[in-house]
């Protein structure tokens, strides 16, 4: 049995009309399905079929709704399935089918009303949107529940997004922007405070186009390379050639990621932007490594180069660039209501389309692209002839931002696509391709759905004609801000973390001896913060070598005490660090952290704290057998957490104290540095403490609370303590109560708010 597309035609009345020959009419037919590859696989006075190929679900569908609309005047209607069918050629130009297919048919071209052709809802064209439904049919046939999508007879055919991305993507990226209103002055900053999609990139692309001398754009670079936002500005920039020979060879060793000192880094910079009226545009200037911003900043107080950053509406400016003279500082918000209705125009839009573009965003360029995009993903949108038309069947939506309707879109995204581009985003936003198969080979080691070399191209194909991704000189970028960011805000944490430690070996992997550095940032991100120690120590020796002392300091300083140092220096994108405290004690000592972007606030807490909180629980109260205190031959495992140990502990304690048996395993589990495990046996310990004493539920609720600290969950482990709290005042459990607030006071400490863990620690001593 082979895989093929199956086309039922009837129509009810004869084909004996005064002007219709029957036996012409229905050559004219075979004649036309054969053009399409088409074999007629049965016929009668009413009724026709063929078989067409597996790979022309398109050709088919076009072909059902012309037939359908020459034979109108017999009251035509189809219907289209696919699946496995036997076929018998008969006659070289006929064939006898029967199989799945050819009944799934026969019963769709039966709910069929006059006109319509129905489609099989399960064809993967259907699903995935490459042919375009209004509506359904449902009914019963001799006791069959049959269900059909109605093939839109208008525009049944999806056009190709890459095609229609093309089309349109010179009008899509002359958005509107507010550019006469940036004052631009030599030696002077000028910010902009804007949100994602008012139009950062095309406010930038104006400025750099309007320069009387040279332009630089500079954009934040993967986390933890230093000078790695410089090294990406000069690569993809068109500045005029340097022309001093030192600053050749500084700008040689920049591109290949050896790096330059502070000194080399100006003297390049001031090379390139000599001419009068340059200009240096920096777009997120929050999340632009420090290296490159000393140059910039040092660049425009010594000679005529002007400087724009950008910022969002909640960054702080920072602190290189606070030394610059300061100039005008404006907003970028929603476009007048004139001016998006003289953009829409520009658009080859039907006016009931421009009308639901302009209803489904708020106003900025960012979120009337995301919502012509979406639209057409969707199919709410159509081409017809040379312009764009509203379906029907496609509803109003509300007004939204350019990042809700980005997060829209990019959770429709097929899987393979999504985890592409989720790769992409934790990269950086732009890596080769050979870099980008390389993580999501690692990331998905041992999974059965890992995606190979064809898989990646076909991903990638999707997201350039979805206008997600460019790519350019082998090199592949995230088209948007918005959409790198939102990629990173929908992985899953697990999947993170996994893709973090693909990209920090990576990194580690590569010739460039700065871009190796921000293996260090990867491995912390990625919960091994040994290895994270360990690669530091190479990035230290790579900043000294390359003379940046202030990035060596930072990087020594991860190494005794956390990864303040590092932020400050611009080496952490804000992004990536959501959900991570950088306080505390040093990496080594830090849990398997899997951040969450989602986890709001932030309290991280130590693994070596959170064991000695842990172990303290193992008094445990079972009503009248009184307390039974764990094995004193295990002091050490508990001081160490000695995961063998611990097991052994919990295999003894399992008959006589189930309860203090799972809390051993919550301690093993933290041992090995496995959280989520630590957090999955935790729960199931509370879930059986329901029904106790409320004593013994404070206790349970206080070891989910610790474990979920230990996975770095903080905000999830406040909650659970302070019901834990709650219980143990509600029992008189004084040890219990003297538990939960010394751990409250370590949540307070460690998300850097001494005077509330004092009061905490205070409030347990009372």
């Amino acid at each position: 049995m082979e895989d093929h597309v199956h086309l039922a035609l009837r129509w009810p009345r004869p084909l004996d009309l005064e002007d219709a020959d029957p036996g012409l009419l229905l050559g004219r037919l075979v004649a036309r399905a054969r053009a399409e590859g088409g074999v007629l696989a049965g016929w009668s006075e009413r009724h026709a079929a063929f078989v067409h190929p597996a790979s022309s679900e398109r050709e088919v569908a076009l072909l059902a709704v012309d037939l359908v609309r020459d034979l109108r005047a017999f009251g035509a209607r189809a219907a289209i399935s696919r699946g496995e069918l036997h076929l018998v050629v008969l006659v070289g130009e006929a064939a006898a089918a029967w199989g799945p297919a050819v009944s799934r048919a026969r019963a769709l071209v039966g709910v069929a009303r006059e006109g319509e052709v129905v489609v099989d809802p399960r064809i993967e064209a259907v699903r995935t949107g490459a042919l375009l439904t209004r509506g359904r049919r449902f009914a019963l046939l001799g006791g069959q529940r049959v269900r059909g999508a109605v093939l839109d007879a208008e525009c049944p055919v999806r056009a190709d997004l890459e095609e229609t991305v093309a089309r349109l993507a010179p009008l899509l990226e002359a958005a509107p922007v507010e550019v006469a209103a940036v004052g631009v002055e030599p030696g002077v900053l000028t910010v902009v405070r804007a949100a994602p999609g008012a139009g950062v990139s095309g406010l930038l692309g104006a400025l750099a186009e309007r320069a009387p001398g040279a332009a630089l754009r500079v954009e934040p670079a993967a986390s933890g390379e230093p000078l790695g936002a410089l090294r990406r500005a000069f690569a993809r920039a068109a500045v005029p050639a340097v022309t001093g020979g030192a600053n050749v060879a500084a700008l040689e060793a920049l591109l290949a990621g050896e790096g330059i000192d502070a000194e080399a880094a100006q003297a390049l910079l001031a090379d390139a932007m000599a001419a009068p009226g340059s200009r240096v545009l920096v777009e997120d200037a929050a999340h632009v490594d420090g290296d490159t911003l000393e140059a910039v900043a040092a660049v425009a107080v010594a000679g005529p180069v002007a400087v724009v950053a950008t910022l969002a509406p909640e960054d702080t400016l920072p602190r290189p660039l606070a030394a610059l003279r300061p100039g005008p500082e404006g907003a970028l918000g929603p476009l007048a209501p004139g001016a998006v209705a003289a953009w829409l125009e520009r658009l080859p839009l039907s006016p009931r389309a421009r009308a639901r573009v302009e209803a489904a965003a708020d106003g900025t360029p960012g979120a009337l692209r995301e919502a012509l995009a979406e639209a057409l993903e969707s199919g709410a949108l159509r081409w017809r002839s040379a312009r764009l038309v509203a379906a029907r069947s496609s509803r109003p939506i509300a007004a939204a931002s350019a990042a809700a309707i980005a997060l829209r879109r990019l959770r429709a995204l097929p899987s393979g696509d999504r985890a592409t581009l989720e790769a992409l985003a934790v990269l950086g936003g732009s890596a080769t391709r050979g870099e980008l198969a390389r993580v999501l080979e690692l990331a998905d080691a041992g999974r059965a759905d890992g995606a190979g070399a064809g898989e990646l191209a076909a991903a990638l194909r999707s997201l350039r004609g979805r206008g997600v991704l460019v790519e350019e000189g082998g090199v592949v970028t995230i088209a948007h801000r918005t959409h790198r960011v939102m990629a990173v805000v929908t992985i899953a944490l697990d999947r993170l973390g996994a893709l973090h430690l693909a990209v920090s070996r990576v990194r580690a992997e590569s010739a460039s001896s700065l871009e190796s550095a921000s293996a260090t940032v990867h491995a912390f991100l990625g919960g091994d913060p040994r290895e994270a120690v360990r690669l530091a120590r190479r990035a230290v020796a790579s900043a000294i070598a390359a003379g940046l002392g202030e990035t060596a300091d930072a990087f020594e300083d991860f190494m005794t005490g956390g990864a303040a140092a590092l932020e400050e220096r611009g080496l952490v994108g804000a992004w990536d660090t959501a959900g991570i405290a950088w306080t505390g004690a040093p990496p080594t000592e830090l849990p398997p952290v899997r951040p969450s972007v989602r986890s709001s606030p932030s309290l991280g807490v130590q693994l070596e704290e959170t064991r000695a909180a842990l172990a303290s629980t193992l008094a445990i109260d079972t009503g009248a057998a009184g307390a039974v205190e764990a094995p004193r031959d295990g002091a050490s495992a508990l001081r160490d957490a000695d995961a063998d140990s611990l097991e052994r502990m919990a295999e003894r304690l399992q008959v006589d104290n189930v309860v203090a048996a799972d809390r051993l395993r919550v301690l093993a589990a933290l041992g090995r540095g496995q959280p989520q495990e630590a957090v999955r046996l935790a729960r199931g310990a509370s879930d059986r403490a329901r029904g106790r004493s409320p004593a013994e539920r404070s206790r349970a609720a206080l070891v989910l609370g610790m474990a979920l600290g230990g996975a770095g969950r903080s905000a999830e482990a406040l909650l659970e303590v302070l019901d834990a709290l709650a219980r143990a005042r509600e029992a008189g459990d004084l040890g219990g109560e003297v538990a939960c607030t010394r751990f409250l006071a370590r949540l307070a400490r460690a998300a850097g708010h001494p005077a509330a863990a004092s009061a905490w620690e205070a409030s347990g001593r009372d």
